[in-house]
């Protein structure tokens, strides 16, 4: 609790106004509201505690970057109180009043988050033979087998054991993994 009030107070003096920052700590808070959400809703309270924990420790993170402008942090800030007074009413009931100057908490929305957003452009696939991992190759999203097949034999680990074998079946999961079967010759 003393480091919510901590953040909460470094947001306080937090002065920088430059609207140029990382969108990828956006996405990451997205992701976070997402997964606390998802959490939540299934029971599951030891688990969203720890992701508050990985959410303060994020926004404590851009902060010492000094990486985000006053108004995206308090945005962010207060998407995590309005979670928080769930868990910890009295806590968070305290910071939101000292930050925003009203006593509403309790009537906040819960947080909404940008599913757009969550879709990532680019992953990586998993590239094994015979279930064993040989390999990690970027790929974009939903790229075919055949793409990431053709990519993962450029791999040179990869290229000399198929060239001693014969490759009998591939298993896809797009977007995740490949799985090359073989036989040996």
């Amino acid at each position: 609790m003393t480091k919510i009030y901590r953040i909460c107070q470094k947001i306080s003096n937090y002065r920088k106004i430059n609207e140029n920052f990382d969108k990828n700590f956006l996405v990451k808070v997205d992701i976070l509201v997402k997964e606390i959400s998802e959490c939540v809703e299934k029971f599951q309270m030891n688990v969203a505690v720890a992701k508050l924990y990985t959410f303060l420790n994020l926004i404590n993170d851009e902060i010492e970057k000094f990486g985000i402008d006053k108004n995206n942090l308090m945005d962010v800030f207060k998407k995590y109180l309005i979670i928080i007074s769930a868990f910890i009413p009295y806590v968070a009931n305290e910071c939101w009043e000292k930050i925003t100057k009203k006593a509403d908490i309790a009537i906040q929305e819960w947080p909404k988050f940008d599913n757009e957003s969550l879709k990532k452009d680019e992953f990586n696939v998993v590239i094994q033979i015979n279930g064993k991992k040989r390999a990690i190759i970027n790929a974009i999203h939903n790229e075919t087998e055949e793409s990431i097949f053709s990519k993962s034999l450029a791999i040179k680990n990869i290229k000399v054991i198929l060239e001693k074998t014969t490759v009998t079946k591939k298993i896809f999961v797009k977007n995740k993994l490949l799985n090359i079967v073989t036989n040996e010759k």
